[in-house]
């Protein structure tokens, strides 16, 4: 919604979080190597032209997870970062000429933007409210949802692959995409365990066909109770995924032929 020309600066958070391959930005951000993982107490960043390593624009820079860190961009185009972990390094790529989105709370692996410093945007306007009793934070707008069905800004015509990110939450029933979306069985609690997925193509008559992800054990991180995974829908009109953990099992039913929302 604030339309900078580009950023001069990026706060980054650092986060726990698994390399994501190039998936954002049009394929020029994401993230490549090893995951970071939620007992790093810190990560070391640093980050430089991906065509001239030796043009820096952030010293090597000890990061408590949590915990920001600013990176001078005024004038460039795209940036690389290294989070290190001990033996493990991750390498993140970030497009940051605006020619493709870049927005606060956009993931790109071991690394968030948290904030543009410098830059005053959604800010209320007209004069301020005479002795508040409180002050409420009002955070800036998302953008609008990523995904297909009417009610999303990119009109995908139908996604080739979906991440899902696995978390604890009771069975919502099949509330969602107009009845064809949903979930049902036990509450998924945190202390359940490691989380196991497997999911199915499924038609609308109820019918299920061909595995479509095989039985996974996904790591439980700090970030999301059960880690992400990636579960391919190429010609796929819906999902039906069964998630186990510790004797608990909850089916989840997704409409993924874009008839209905999905983001």
């Amino acid at each position: 919604a604030d339309n900078i020309d580009q950023p001069a600066a990026i706060a980054f958070r650092a986060v726990a979080g698994r390399a994501i391959g190039l998936i954002k930005q049009g394929g020029l951000g994401g993230s490549t190597g090893a995951n970071i993982s939620a007992a790093c107490a810190a990560v070391d960043v640093e980050c430089h032209s991906p065509s001239n390593i030796s043009m820096s624009f952030l010293d090597l820079t000890s990061v408590v997870l949590g915990r920001t860190v600013t990176v001078i961009t005024d004038g460039v185009d795209d940036v690389e970062c290294t989070a290190t972990c001990g033996a493990d390094v991750q390498t993140l790529f970030v497009h940051t000429s605006c020619s493709r989105s870049l927005f606060a709370g956009q993931h790109f692996g071991g690394l968030t933007v948290a904030t543009f410093p410098g830059v005053d945007y959604c800010e209320p306007t007209g004069p301020p409210a005479a002795a508040p009793t409180r002050i409420v934070v009002v955070p800036p707008p998302p953008p609008a949802p990523c995904g297909c069905g009417p009610d999303t800004s990119d009109t995908i015509a139908s996604p080739t692959s979906i991440e899902f990110a696995v978390g604890t939450g009771g069975a919502t029933g099949m509330v969602l995409q107009g009845g064809n979306g949903g979930s049902m069985g036990d509450a998924i609690t945190a202390g359940c365990g490691t989380p196991v997925i497997e999911c199915v193509s499924w038609m609308s008559s109820g019918n299920t066909s061909d595995t479509v992800l095989a039985s996974t054990a996904v790591a439980s991180t700090a970030v999301y109770f059960g880690g992400a995974v990636v579960v391919p829908t190429v010609g796929v009109p819906g999902l039906q995924c069964t998630l186990s953990c510790g004797g608990l099992l909850q089916t989840v039913t997704i409409d993924t032929g874009c008839g209905h929302n999905l983001f």
